[in-house]
């Protein structure tokens, strides 16, 4: 005989065994996206109003996303930088096989990172860092002392041993998601504007060792080209897109999480994968939606780009 599987009674019921009978595609198709979106909506709901609720016990939230801030910027400078090198080189490299006009690489490999690849690939690497640190943070459970400072004198004395009752409250769901929706939109038009200027000065190498194209014409080509909506992108999508990433990262980790409040580190079981995968997907379909509305909104409303770059190229 097989063991009986038993479930865990302090874990959340999956949505899976509340909905009824039908079809499993039918069920996975039609309603993940209605309880994500669903998920999303009460998520912003409760994060949007956290700063009216009384936060008696609470650590400032200023601290909180400070902190939150800090650990993604520092995570996110080396692998932002490391993926964009490689795709400034590649844009810099169609001018050599002759896919674009060398004297306007300078254009297209700055305004092609600007428009599209430094927010998508910035976002990647957000949607990966965050989905990670939150699951670690939140995937357990919430617990009291979470958002704490570390160098709290009552963590150093439950550390110490002189342990008692625990007087902090544990805490509200609301200003945990929005400490961490904050600090990630404000570091995505950092990592944004990072990864943009490291696979421009990349492509500014390839140009002058293999194409010959000087600094200047380089430079001044891209400046010549630069728009304000190529601008705004940086800030728009930059934060748009890390927002995503957010609330996708806490949505899988609070549905994952038990129902029982937890004490102490995270246990190893409960670091499930999967949750890390899905908060991946979600957020890279949410971007994609996001920048094809962007795009359609910020250049294809108003003048078309690509003919006015043939205009101004010098070889006419």
């Amino acid at each position: 005989m097989h063991p009986t599987r038993t479930i865990p009674q302090n874990l959340a019921p999956r949505w899976e065994e509340s909905v009824g009978s039908g079809p499993a595609w039918t069920q996975s198709w039609l309603l993940s996206p209605i309880l994500y979106f669903g998920d999303m909506a009460l998520l912003l709901a409760a994060a949007l109003g956290a700063p009216f609720r009384p936060r008696a016990g609470q650590p400032r939230l200023t601290s909180v996303v400070a902190r939150q801030f800090e650990a993604l910027l520092l995570s996110g400078l080396p692998v932002v930088a490391a993926i964009h090198v490689g795709f400034g080189a590649f844009l810099a490299m169609q001018a050599f096989f002759r896919a674009t006009i060398a004297e306007a690489n300078g254009a297209v490999v700055g305004l092609g990172m600007m428009r599209s690849v430094a927010p998508m690939l910035s976002g990647l690497c957000l949607a990966w860092l965050l989905a990670v640190r939150c699951h670690a943070e939140l995937g357990g459970g919430l617990r009291r002392g979470l958002d704490d400072d570390p160098a709290d004198v009552l963590d150093r004395d439950l550390a110490a041993g002189r342990s008692g009752p625990d007087p902090r409250p544990l805490p509200e769901v609301g200003r945990v998601v929005l400490a961490r929706l904050l600090a990630a939109i404000l570091v995505g038009p950092l990592l944004t504007a990072w990864g943009a200027t490291v696979g421009f000065f990349i492509g500014a190498v390839i140009s002058r060792r293999m194409l010959g194209l000087t600094p200047g014409s380089y430079f001044g080509f891209f400046f010549e080209m630069l728009q304000v909506p190529d601008v705004l992108s940086l800030l728009v999508t930059g934060s748009g897109f890390a927002a995503a990433a957010a609330m996708s990262a806490c949505r899988e980790s609070l549905r994952s999480a038990p129902v029982v409040p937890r004490e102490g580190p995270v246990p190893l079981a409960l670091f499930c994968p999967a949750s890390i995968g899905r908060a991946v997907v979600y957020a890279l379909i949410t971007m994609l939606v996001m920048n094809a509305c962007w795009f359609t909104l910020a250049y294809q409303a108003g003048a078309p780009f690509g003919p006015h770059m043939v205009a101004k190229s010098p070889t006419d």
